[in-house]
């Protein structure tokens, strides 16, 4: 019988120190996942580019090349180019940066 309840009381304890040192492991694994953000959360802060087609006349102003729409909307373009349809009507697809100002120039076509 004392074997008994050494047996029961050496298990006891071995259950309690493992669950002790087990404890804080689950809890830091937990707040981990909490603090690290989710892939989509941590596209919420930054605003993805817009992929955006637009026609109008490409002008030259200062040092920049801007395209002038219809509804009287300018808009800086940046890439490959464009200053080859300065003075022309045009069509231009490309990427809207987050502040709305300025297209990265994917395609550029003159319009008949």
């Amino acid at each position: 019988m004392k074997k008994f309840l050494r047996t029961a009381m050496a298990l006891a304890m071995a259950l309690a120190v493992g669950l002790t040192f087990s404890v804080p492991y689950v809890t830091a694994a937990e707040e981990a996942k909490k603090e690290a953000p989710a892939p989509a959360e941590a596209k919420k802060g930054a605003p993805e580019a817009k992929m955006i087609t637009l026609k109008g006349k490409i002008e030259a102003v200062e040092k920049d090349v801007v395209i002038k729409t219809e509804d009287n909307k300018t808009y800086k373009l940046e890439g490959e180019k464009v200053k080859e349809f300065v003075g022309k009507e045009a069509e231009v697809t490309g990427t809207l940066d987050a502040s709305g100002k300025v297209i990265q120039v994917k395609e550029i076509k003159p319009v008949k």
